[in-house]
């Protein structure tokens, strides 16, 4: 009977050890603890020099964090890296490849502190202490008023009857562009050149005829060559002034009724693209020359 009953007592025992592991390990694996607050990330002081071996396994572990970055595995990419940094703590640019994907995953904690360890490893940086101060201002909670809501109003039948309003058709392009508008300028040009051509022609003459005396018959005997050389090209002068002039008023006439009555927008028709204004080019040059006057007219349309 004692036998029976210290069996009984060995068998209840181990019944209930057995129940309190059960339920201890039962509730350790159906709910994992929640952290109240995560600590931010450190690094550790680098007081050991890489040996070739380390900087090997650094790059290894490099290349394979960029390749799950670009896959934007972000969790993976900061534990090669980490990985990389443990083997080299001399690469300090690591810091901010691992400061760039807490930003990716929204760690903005995990953010400053790697690029704070960042700077004081590697000395002032202006753009990243720009940047640490912006993080540290979206950690900090702005305080929100309590505001309620505003009644909204029933919406009203000249709201509803009211159509949203479209946007504008594009202006549609001029079949000839700028080209009347060049024929206008040039125009201008050859009629100012037409103006200065002939004073200075009239002044040529009035010069030659003072040197050269009027006879009985009303004609101008000039005594040298040089002195009817220079009227006959004063004549020439007035005259391709005149011829310019003409011109050049022809061309800003011509140019302005091109552009009034020729040159109207052609709106495209519907369901079409507006048709683009042909490639025309037009060239107006002064020519003019003792006895020679006019215009070099060119283009294409």
């Amino acid at each position: 009977m004692r036998l029976l009953r210290t069996w009984g007592l060995g068998i209840g025992a181990v019944a209930a050890l057995s129940v309190a592991f059960c339920g201890s390990a039962t509730v350790a694996l159906g709910q994992a603890p929640v952290a109240v607050g995560q600590a931010p990330v450190s690094f550790p002081e680098c007081v050991k020099k890489p040996t070739p071996a380390d900087v090997e396994g650094a790059k290894g572990a490099h290349k394979a964090a960029s390749q799950f970055y670009d896959r934007a595995e972000y969790d993976k990419a900061i534990r090669y890296w980490n990985d990389a940094y443990s083997f080299d703590c001399t690469a300090n640019d690591l810091l901010v490849n691992i400061a760039n994907a807490y930003e990716k995953l929204g760690d903005v904690p995990s953010t400053v502190a790697t690029l704070e360890t960042y700077l004081k490893r590697t000395g002032p940086n202006q753009t990243l202490e720009l940047k640490v101060q912006n993080l540290r201002q979206r950690m900090t909670p702005t305080p929100t008023a309590t505001v309620a809501p505003a009644p909204t109003a029933a919406p009203t039948a000249t709201a509803l009857a009211t159509a949203a309003p479209t946007a504008l058709p594009p202006a549609a392009p001029r079949p000839y562009g700028n080209t009347p508008w060049i024929v206008v300028g040039g125009g201008g040009v050859v009629a100012l050149v037409g103006l200065i051509l002939m004073p200075v022609g009239y002044g040529a003459i009035s010069a030659a005829a003072a040197k050269c005396p009027s006879g009985s018959d009303g004609m101008h005997h000039c005594k040298t060559a040089a002195e009817v050389s220079k009227g006959t090209a004063g004549r020439a002068e007035v005259g391709a002034g005149w011829t310019m002039l003409s011109l050049g008023i022809a061309a800003v006439g011509g140019g302005m009724a091109w552009q009034l009555l020729y040159n109207k927008p052609r709106p495209a028709a519907p369901g079409q693209p507006p048709q683009e204004a042909p490639k025309t080019g037009v060239w107006v040059a002064p020519v003019a020359g003792p006895g020679l006057g006019g215009l070099s007219l060119g283009g294409s349309f």
